[in-house]
């Protein structure tokens, strides 16, 4: 089972005018916290809080051990800051943070899978190559009949690795934890500036808005082994596998849609331990030394959407729907979002300083030395927009909308709006970490 995620978690610094923020987090899974961790790297003055309604060891987030892959070419420049941030951790933490660095093999016999596996990840992964003739020969499959790759991966073990970004959020940041259930974000609409939903398997009905149908239960199960001399990760298929964590080996898995019943059966047992003994034989017998099953929060796609309160000024940032990927996409998620900020139109006519927007609403930016506004300019060209992940409103608000529609280039040369897919400008100054204006306008043919 992949670690319910790194987000990816996507989480979204939302930068107004004024005083500090006030920022309601519902759910303190891997996806909640790595987004109140994100909002606080970005901007330490947030207030923060997160709410949750039971304690860790009985969520989600508590049993998998996630290794990093990537199966969906969709997200791979989030999957590419979620590497970089295990490969940081790892290198400055260790593995005090439950991240563990560790190489092995992907096995399948459809080389078209192993194909999608190096274009979405291929070019950024440590040491990854197709494995040869010779190399194939350690595995009880003719060689004719079997493709595989290597590469250098990361596993993130949940009950390490939420624990110690709760301990950063407490001692540094001073977040608050408060244990309260949320039935909808409408509660808490009215008393903070921003409320994100990352409530999981109940994303969906803390949204209140209809979706509640779109999120359904994926069953998982795992085994943690006596194998200590386990010391590379085994996936056949990406269905079943052992990897090695800081401590221990985990065996896995089952992945049932739709099922949400909990007990684990000696069926489920059985199948994990024979479809395993194909790989490697020797672990057919080997000692289970205790067994976890969870629910993983599925969805046709991530829903990642910023939407304005029906009731109040605040914002609404859903996050949630990362089936079994919390952990691979949390990191990446929460890179992006401490470089990136959805900014709101009527703050962005400060950027009038600098000749960037046109607008007749001159009485902010007015009120902004120059400096402010050189610095909310700045923030303007980092702002990630996900294509076809907000909904229509929300770009239109947050970006199409400012009186007079124009826009200018490093150049000083106007553009209408309508003339240039601004959400690509930002999402490839932030991916690729352009700092100045000119060099995102230039990657993306600007004058």
């Amino acid at each position: 089972m992949r670690l319910l995620v790194v987000s990816l978690v996507i989480c979204l610094c939302v930068i107004v005018q004024g005083q500090p923020k006030r920022v309601a987090i519902i759910g303190a899974g891997v996806i909640g916290t790595s987004t109140a961790l994100a909002f606080k790297e970005r901007d330490p003055t947030v207030d923060v809080t997160i709410f949750f309604d039971r304690d860790f060891n009985e969520t989600t987030s508590w049993g998998p051990a996630g290794l990093f892959r990537l199966d969906n070419g969709k997200y791979r420049k989030w999957g590419h800051l979620s590497y970089q941030r295990f490969s940081q951790i790892f290198k400055e933490v260790g593995g005090v943070s439950g991240v563990q660095r560790v190489s092995g093999y992907i096995l399948s016999k459809n080389i078209t899978n192993l194909i999608s596996q190096q274009i979405n990840y291929g070019d950024y992964a440590f040491d990854f190559h197709f494995l040869r003739a010779h190399e194939l020969e350690q595995f009880p499959y003719a060689a004719d009949e079997i493709y595989g790759i290597h590469y250098t991966s990361f596993t993130t073990e949940g009950r390490a690795y939420v624990p110690w970004m709760y301990q950063i959020l407490k001692k540094k940041y001073n977040t608050k934890f408060v244990k309260q259930q949320i039935k909808t974000v409408n509660e808490l609409a009215d008393k903070y500036d921003v409320v994100v939903n990352c409530a999981g398997l109940n994303g969906g009905i803390v949204a209140n808005d209809g979706d509640a149908s779109n999120v359904y239960p994926i069953r998982g199960v795992i085994l943690e082994i006596d194998a200590p001399w386990q010391k590379n990760f085994v996936y056949l298929d990406f269905a079943t596998f052992t990897f090695p964590t800081i401590n221990t080996v985990f065996m896995g898995t089952v992945k049932q849609d739709g099922r949400a019943d909990l007990e684990i059966t000696q069926e489920d047992i059985d199948g994990i331990r024979a479809r395993y003994a194909q790989i490697q034989p020797a672990m057919n017998n080997v000692k289970i030394k205790s067994m976890w099953s969870g629910l993983r929060p599925g969805r046709d796609q991530i829903r990642l959407e910023m939407v304005q309160s029906e009731k109040s000024k605040a914002k609404i940032i859903h996050n949630y729907g990362h089936a079994g990927n919390g952990f691979t996409r949390r990191c990446d998620g929460g890179a992006v979002a401490a470089k990136c900020c959805l900014i709101s139109a009527q703050y962005l006519t400060c950027f009038r300083h600098n000749g960037a927007i046109k607008s007749p609403n001159t009485a902010i930016w007015r009120a902004l030395s120059p400096y402010q506004a050189n610095n909310a300019l700045k923030l303007f060209w980092n702002v990630l927009i996900f294509k076809g992940v907000f909904s229509p409103n929300s770009v239109a608000t947050d970006v199409g909308a400012l009186e007079g529609g124009y826009k200018h280039t490093p150049s000083g040369k106007p553009l209408q709006a309508p003339d240039i897919a601004l959400h690509q400008v930002f999402e490839e100054c932030c991916y690729k970490g352009c700092d100045e204006v000119s060099a995102c306008g230039k990657h993306n043919g600007w004058p």
